[in-house]
């Protein structure tokens, strides 16, 4: 289903200042609806409605729908570039073989180039990761610190210096384990009750 937007309504500002802001209208289409079989008159057009159409469904149904943007690729060569990149940043489905595949039936002749840039996008979707691993492990760490520096602060405000083997515990202890030495210490009446 098509239907009319307007740009001025995707940002977020007054509507005082809709005015001196750019607009423009826009058509929104639903591209789900619309038939695989059903070829628009360009195939530059095609290759781009296909390969959208699937970017934002299952991973199965990026598989099933995999040789229809490669062969609608074959008509419209001269894209190769922008949807191969596309493919390999929103397909989940995307693995080495239906890469050389598709660089095979559609660029025989750019293989080594293609698959260097396939290799190159494997990597930076790995350090994606690896760093999205690392905020969060950054995160648990640093509110593991934080709640061992709260349970020093409380025990050092009830029982005075801490010795050595409270230092240990604290230093290997979860953050499960911190929350329970930390409740405990409203009812205990020594450091070794808190760490009982």
């Amino acid at each position: 289903m098509d239907h009319l937007a307007r740009f001025v309504d995707l940002i977020n500002a007054k509507a005082a200042l809709h005015p001196w802001l750019l607009d423009f209208t826009y058509t929104v289409v639903d591209l789900g609806p619309i038939p695989d079989e059903e070829p628009p008159r360009y195939p530059r057009l095609r290759v781009g409605l296909l390969a959208l159409k699937y970017g934002t469904r299952t991973p199965e149904a990026q598989v099933a729908a995999w040789e229809l943007i490669v062969s609608a690729l074959e008509e419209a060569p001269e894209l190769f570039l922008p949807v191969f990149l596309y493919l390999l940043t929103t397909y989940r489905s995307v693995d080495r073989e239906r890469v050389q595949h598709l660089i095979r039936r559609v660029k025989p002749m750019e293989e080594r180039d293609m698959m260097s840039i396939y290799a190159e996008e494997l990597i930076a979707q790995g350090r994606q990761e690896g760093r999205q691993e690392g905020r969060q492990e950054g995160r648990q760490e640093g509110l593991r610190d934080g709640k061992t520096a709260t349970l020093v602060r409380l025990l050092q405000h009830r029982f005075g210096p801490l010795p050595g083997w409270v230092d240990t515990r604290l230093a290997t202890a979860t953050t499960d384990k911190l929350e329970l030495w930390t409740d405990r210490l409203l009812d205990a009446e020594s450091l070794q009750g808190v760490f009982a």
